[in-house]
């Protein structure tokens, strides 16, 4: 994807959530929406058949936050540990306990966090509307607290597709670059990224919003932003109501002065996207910075 490193500045912000002493154990029910859910909800049989239905991503997620874990495999290949939970009834998740994260990945971002960033991603991306991240929570797992995200079946990563294959998909690779700037995404690389029916879903969103360097952005200086995602983040970035309940839901999640860039880069893009209609000339690139 070509993906470039902008230089950035050094790291000076305190790296550790709001609201969140590293040395108590932590409280998982309170990113359940104001919800206190428990982690394995007593069996119930059911008085009508099942039907198969697709859900919504708010059910999606009280799925995740809730049903019964049936099975567990470990999901090899990425630096933090991932296991595969088949949930009763519903499909299953990939599950990133906390404490199965590598430390020293990136210097902003510690071990321990990467879950809350998982889920601080899927935030943002639902905010915005951009439907590329699956269904993303918190919860306990035996004990463990840990993110877990819709698995995606039959999907491929981007190194199972050739480059042409790939690269065919000039707007949801566009859409994908602006999700990792506005996330400031250190960790976009092709296995990283799913492919099905032909749209791209971005996974592994646990090293984003740090201040280390961030995954390229070229191909928003060669072509025009999707229509649909263009007018949604020239409305957010315009809507100060929108913006402060964006912020209210992270602030949980992600360090203040990181949650604040967050804020800024939505406005840059924005901005520039309202200016040259959907288009960021190369001049531009400059602008593209941290915001921190």
């Amino acid at each position: 994807m070509n993906f470039e490193q902008l230089p950035q500045p050094n790291p000076t912000e305190d790296a550790l959530p709001n609201k969140d002493k590293q040395t108590e154990p932590l409280d998982t029910t309170m990113w359940h929406r104001g919800k206190t859910i428990p982690a394995f909800p007593p069996n119930k049989q059911e008085d009508t058949p099942r039907k198969t239905v697709e859900l919504l991503p708010h059910e999606i997620e009280s799925v995740l936050e809730s049903r019964e874990v049936e099975a567990k495999n470990d999901l090899n290949g990425g630096c933090n540990e991932s296991v595969i939970l088949k949930l009763k009834d519903d499909g299953s998740g990939v599950f990133k306990p906390r404490s199965g994260e590598k430390p020293d990945l990136r210097s902003s971002i510690p071990a321990g966090t990467h879950f809350l960033k998982e889920s601080a991603a899927y935030t943002v991306d639902k905010a915005l509307g951009l439907e590329m991240i699956p269904p993303t929570v918190i919860r306990e797992v035996d004990g463990e607290p840990g993110s877990i995200q819709k698995f995606i079946p039959d999907a491929k990563t981007g190194n199972e597709l050739d480059y042409q294959e790939l690269h065919s998909k000039q707007d949801e690779l566009r859409r994908l670059q602006v999700l990792d700037y506005i996330l400031w995404n250190s960790d976009r690389h092709y296995g990283n990224l799913l492919v099905k029916d032909d749209k791209i879903y971005a996974i592994d969103n646990g090293l984003c919003f740090g201040n280390d360097g961030a995954s390229g952005f070229d191909l928003l200086y060669t072509g025009k932003i999707p229509d649909d995602i263009k007018e949604k983040i020239e409305g957010f970035a315009n809507d100060n109501e929108e913006q402060r309940e964006l912020r209210d839901a992270l602030e949980i999640l992600v360090p203040m002065p990181q949650v604040a860039a967050c804020i800024r880069r939505i406005q840059t893009i924005g901005s520039l996207s309202k200016e040259f209609n959907g288009k960021v000339p190369p001049e531009a690139a400059l602008e593209f910075a941290y915001n921190g």
